[in-house]
């Protein structure tokens, strides 16, 4: 957020069993995951993160997503439903 210049208050949602219907991300797996480090020298998460945010602004800002991402758009489930997470978001936060 702080890249983009945005602020938002991150607000837990109720617990549910795996797979959530809201708040999926390609991390939302039922068991821990192993990253790979076979680019051990690219830096620290501070480090990088500035510069990969910015590509992936600019990367889609005149492209469709899924045309530049299409591993992440092949998943099963709606990266982007905003209506539905809105809607949980009233009953948690009221």
């Amino acid at each position: 957020m702080a890249v983009l210049g945005n602020y938002a208050e991150l607000v837990g949602l109720p617990d549910e069993r795996y797979a959530p219907k809201i708040g999926m991300s390609p991390w939302s797996v039922p068991l821990p995951m192993v990253c790979s480090s076979s680019v051990p020298n690219a830096g620290t998460y501070a480090q990088t993160v500035d510069s990969a945010v910015e590509w992936l602004v600019s990367a889609t800002s005149e492209r469709e997503w899924k045309t530049v991402l299409p591993q992440l758009a092949a998943y099963p489930w709606d990266h982007f439903d905003y209506e539905a997470e809105d809607l949980v978001l009233q009953t948690v936060v009221g």
